[in-house]
């Protein structure tokens, strides 16, 4: 007897000091197993997987461990990680394998399972039922005991799942298990006549919300609209999608469902009148479709028949300093011209806002009306933005407003990007360049390229300077590699391309460095877009120039114009010469001859490139007056201060007329010297001039 008693209290220590794992293992049976349909065997492969971490699979504060193990059993998914309730909702470890997460409390699944997140317990959806939601969850003292693995299946009301267990944080739905969701959204805002700042009398309702399918949130939710009643009144129908860019209130509240799922829309209606509007969002599940109503108003629309239309789609923050604003418009009095927008950012007119200015395009026929806009911006932050349709035609101006938007306007200094395809040298002293190049602080400027020969910059070579403003697709290179530059960085614009021939004055082997010259602040960081080295040739010139460009000669004088060349290696270094009017000057070889009074133009072309020209503008005057006496410049036959004035010309101006030679000291030249000479003479009237 005392021997069973020994070996009873042993026994029983064993039980207290590892009870839990004791009563899993023996656990063969969940609380409530087959209601609903439900069965979940916890002993099977999958839950013992747990269990072998020798860690308690299924105990009295065991709710995560069976959720995974239950996630792992209906998706075949093995999640490696477990979390606590409250880390589940703010980084769940489902991440990648299908699973979303969602934080609308609403959004329970109809079809398909889900984990409900509270602040201190998870559960799993099973299934949903009118107003009872059937759930399963582990660690469930209340409702089950040792015996049944503190496991239950249950029904709960759609209240008890949002308000017990500290509230609900959120669920996370099940890959390919999320099928015939309700669709969520709600229309914030009706407009109609009766607002002058949202379509006056233009018979266009507008409306500002939201709305998406957890079903599929890739896609664009259909709304339907329907103005004098509600669905299956007979109202007048109109079909419109929500895919505008969500404000971040509305993305923090409902999780990641992408940022496209906003409604600003303006619908032109052809009711007129104070009419009732109710809106549904369009079921996008493939079973038991329903479309709840997610917003009705009164709105009282008229119009015109002159007043704009129009409809904002997006407006979005470009983080370079630039929005971009997406939609269409056109005036019903010039049908086939583009029309005028004010955009306002910051504020409706009249509040302080700043007032951009855009023009859309002639439409391409009567039913493109689309616009697409980059505008630079001075904001930053946080901003309202307003989009007005300016009236062309009607007298009595009203300019409507056809959209709203909110971005966060930011602006960084980034550096140039962009692709050099090719750098080649030539024979004829020219360097060829291809590529792209674009600054994302500001995606309508051309950019600006400097390229350097002979060196990098800052050692005294170059530069050259270029610009990108070539349509890069035109360009002959081959189109998939035109595709995938676009591809790849986006909403660039097409003139950012360049196809360059640089006629340059280096000869030989030459380093050439092309750098992007950044256009943002507060630092410029010019992008160095590649290195080569290149040969340089020139059998002939590429560039000449003369070493003058205007020329005023006295009839009967002669003056030799040289040349300079480009490259100044180039190997022929030779030009052709003509006169437009031989009747004014003759030139041969460079010499000049002055014949008649007038103007002649004389041109220089380079030997064997007849492209490099160079000209010179030639003036005949009356001849000089003849020498009578040395000093007499003016030809007066006397000797005054007219002549010393007009020496002083002279040594200004090689071109002034003088009757004799400048040179009355003797020496050869004319020269500061002749003009102390001339004015010792008018002094003493002693000294001797040559």
């Amino acid at each position: 007897m005392k021997r069973r008693i020994v070996l009873f209290w042993f026994l029983l220590s064993i039980f207290l000091v590892m009870p839990n794992q004791i009563r899993s293992v023996n656990a063969v049976s969940i609380m409530g197993n087959g209601t609903g349909g439900v069965y979940i065997n916890i002993d099977n492969s999958v839950n013992s997987h747990y269990r072998s971490r020798n860690i308690v699979a299924y105990g009295p504060s065991s709710c995560t461990w069976f959720v995974v193990s239950r996630t792992e059993e209906l998706t075949n998914i093995n999640i490696n990680t477990v979390w606590g309730p409250t880390r589940m909702a703010s980084y769940h470890p489902f991440n990648g394998n299908g699973f979303v997460y969602s934080s609308n409390k609403d959004a329970l699944p109809t079809s398909g399972k889900a984990v409900a997140i509270y602040s201190n317990h998870v559960r799993i959806i099973e299934k949903v039922e009118g107003n009872n939601v059937l759930i399963s969850e582990g660690g469930s003292t209340y409702y089950s005991d040792a015996n049944h693995g503190y496991c239950v299946i249950r029904w709960m009301s759609k209240d008890d799942v949002k308000n017990k267990d500290g509230g609900l944080l959120g669920y996370i739905y099940f890959p390919n298990a999320t099928s015939n969701q309700v669709p969520v959204g709600h229309i914030d805002r009706f407009y109609g006549s009766e607002n002058p700042n949202y379509g006056a009398a233009n018979g266009m309702i507008h409306m500002v919300g939201y709305a998406f399918d957890y079903d599929d949130t890739s896609q664009d939710l259909e709304l339907h609209v329907y103005v004098g009643g509600a669905a299956g009144s007979g109202a007048g129908l109109y079909r419109v999608k929500c895919n505008h860019v969500l404000n971040e209130g509305v993305v923090s509240m409902h999780g990641d469902v992408g940022d496209h799922h906003g409604c600003v829309l303006a619908i032109p209606v052809s009711e007129r009148g104070t009419k009732d509007v109710y809106v549904y969002a369009i079921d996008i599940g493939d079973t038991f479709t329903e479309n709840p109503m997610i917003g009705h108003g009164t709105v009282t629309i008229t119009d015109d028949g002159h007043t704009p239309r129009g409809e904002i789609y997006s407006v979005e923050n470009k983080d370079n300093g630039t929005i971009r604003i997406r939609g269409w418009a056109y005036d019903p009095d010039t049908p086939g011209e583009g029309i005028k927008l004010h955009v306002y950012v910051g504020g409706k007119p009249g509040t302080g806002a700043s007032h951009y200015e855009v023009q859309t395009s002639t439409p391409s026929n009567e039913y493109n009306y689309e616009f697409d806009f980059l505008i630079p911006v001075q904001e930053r932050g946080e901003k309202d933005v307003y989009v007005y349709a300016l009236d062309k035609g009607n007298p009595f101006t009203t300019n409507p407003v056809i959209g709203y938007g909110w971005v966060n306007i930011t602006k960084t200094a980034k550096s140039p990007n962009g692709y050099i395809e090719k750098i080649e040298g030539s024979d004829n002293g020219t360097i060829y360049i291809q590529g792209w190049t674009w600054d994302p602080d500001d995606i309508t400027q051309d950019l600006m390229l400097h390229v350097y020969v002979g060196g990098a910059a800052g050692i005294g070579a170059g530069p050259y300077r270029v610009q990108s403003n070539h349509i890069r697709c035109d360009l002959a290179i081959p189109k998939d590699m035109c595709d995938a530059v676009v591809d790849k960085h986006g909403n660039v614009g097409n003139y950012h391309g360049f196809d360059l021939r640089i006629p340059v004055n280096e000869t030989g082997t030459n380093d050439v460095y092309v750098y992007a010259i950044d256009v943002g602040t507060p630092s410029k960081d010019n992008t160095m877009l590649r290195h080569e080295i290149v040969k340089i040739s020139a059998y002939y010139p590429n560039s000449i120039s003369l070493n003058k460009t205007q020329l005023n000669l006295p009839s009967g004088t002669s003056e030799t114009l040289s040349v300079n060349y480009f490259p100044s290696g180039a190997e022929i270094k030779t030009a052709w010469w003509s006169s437009s009017n031989t009747e004014v000057a003759t030139v041969t070889n460079g010499v000049v001859t002055a014949k008649g009074l007038g103007t002649a133009v004389i041109t220089a072309t380079a030997y064997g490139n007849s492209d490099a020209t160079a000209t010179c503008t030639v003036t005949v005057t009356e001849p000089a007056p003849a020498c009578k006496k040395p000093g007499d410049f003016t030809g007066d036959g006397e000797i005054t201060g007219k002549d010393l004035m007009r020496l002083q010309r002279y040594l200004v101006d090689k071109n002034t007329p003088m009757s004799c030679s400048g040179d009355v000291n003797g020496d050869g030249s004319v020269t500061g010297k002749d003009l102390m000479r001339l004015q010792r003479y008018l002094v003493d009237k002693t000294t001797i001039l040559y």
